[in-house]
C-alpha cells in the first residue's frame, strides 16, 4: 500500500479501538461476511457511529442491534440492496438512530444528466477521431 501524507495505516483492532467513526467498505465474500460481529464492536468505543454502504452481510444485524440497545453504538447507517425490500416490520425500524437507505444513492437526475453527457461526448469525439475515456 502507497504512503498517504497525514494518513496512518493501522490494524484492524486498533481502528476498532480508537475510531469515533467506522465505515465498511469491503466486498463481500467468505472472509467479510460478519467482518464485524459481537467480538469487533466490544472492541469499539462506546457510542461509536457504524456506516455500512458495502452489503448488509458484512456488519452482523442481531450484534449491531445488540450495540445500539446497551448504547455501545450510537448510531447505524445501512445501505440495502435496491432490488430486495426490508420487510416494514424489520428490527431496524425500532431505533431512531438506525437509518436504513436503498443502495441508489448514485442514482441522482444529476448524475443520470452527466452520465448521458459523458455517454454523448464520447460517440462524438470517436465519430470526430478523437476517442476519450478510453479503457485499457
Amino acid at each position: 500500500m502507497d504512503p498517504v501524507d497525514g494518513i496512518t495505516v493501522v490494524d484492524k483492532e486498533k481502528l476498532l479501538k480508537e475510531s469515533d467513526i467506522i465505515v465498511v467498505c469491503l466486498p463481500l465474500n467468505s472472509s467479510t461476511k460478519d467482518y464485524i460481529s459481537t467480538k469487533e464492536i466490544s472492541l469499539m468505543k462506546d457510542g461509536v457511529i457504524i456506516v455500512n454502504p458495502a452489503r448488509e452481510e458484512i456488519v452482523n444485524k442481531d450484534a449491531v442491534l445488540d450495540g445500539i440497545e446497551t448504547s455501545k453504538i450510537y448510531g447505524y447507517g445501512i445501505e440495502t440492496p435496491i432490488m430486495k425490500q426490508i420487510p416494514s416490520n424489520d428490527h431496524y425500524y425500532n431505533y431512531p438512530n438506525i437509518i436504513v437507505t436503498p443502495h441508489n444513492a448514485f442514482n441522482t437526475i444529476d448524475a443520470d444528466k452527466r452520465t448521458y453527457e459523458t455517454v454523448r461526448d464520447n460517440v462524438i469525439n470517436y465519430l470526430k477521431g478523437n476517442p476519450q475515456n478510453l479503457v485499457f
